[in-house]
C-alpha cells in the first residue's frame, strides 16, 4: 500500500523487497590468523542463485557470543554493503592476550523478511 496525502493505491500483486537473489554468504580472513597485529580482515562474498556475486547487499558482521568480551569488528554492528564483486569487508580486533579462536558470521537480508547467516568463521588467535 502507498499513500500521499488523502490518496491511497493498493497493488494486486505483491512486491518483494530486499535481495530474493542471495543463496549463500562465504567468509575467509586475510591473514587467515591473528597473530602479533591483533587484527585480521574479514571478507564476506554474497552470491545470488545464479552462482555470481551480488553488489549492493547490506552484510553485518557478528562475534559469535563466545568471545564477544575479546573480539569486535571495526563497523560495531553497522551494515557494509557489497561492492561490485560481492565483498563486503571488516576488520577483526582482539583484546586478547593468550592463545584462543574467535568464530565470526556474517548476516544478510534474504527478501522474504528473514535473515540469511554465514557459516561459523574460526580465526585462531595466537
Amino acid at each position: 500500500t502507498a499513500f500521499s496525502g488523502a490518496v491511497t493505491a493498493q497493488l494486486a500483486d505483491p512486491i518483494r523487497i530486499g535481495n530474493v537473489r542471495i543463496t549463500a554468504i562465504r567468509l575467509r580472513a586475510v591473514p587467515s590468523r591473528i597473530i602479533e597485529s591483533n587484527s585480521t580482515h574479514v571478507i564476506a562474498t554474497v552470491f545470488g542463485e545464479s552462482g555470481n556475486p551480488v553488489p549492493n547487499v547490506p552484510v553485518t558482521f557478528i562475534v559469535d557470543d563466545d568471545s564477544k568480551d575479546t573480539e569486535f569488528f571495526d563497523s560495531a554492528g553497522a551494515p557494509i554493503f557489497t561492492n561490485n564483486n560481492g565483498e563486503a569487508e571488516d576488520v577483526l580486533r582482539t583484546r586478547r592476550n593468550v592463545v584462543g579462536v574467535a568464530t565470526v558470521r556474517a548476516s544478510v537480508p534474504n527478501g522474504n523478511g528473514g535473515i540469511l547467516t554465514s557459516e561459523g568463521l574460526r580465526i585462531p588467535i595466537l
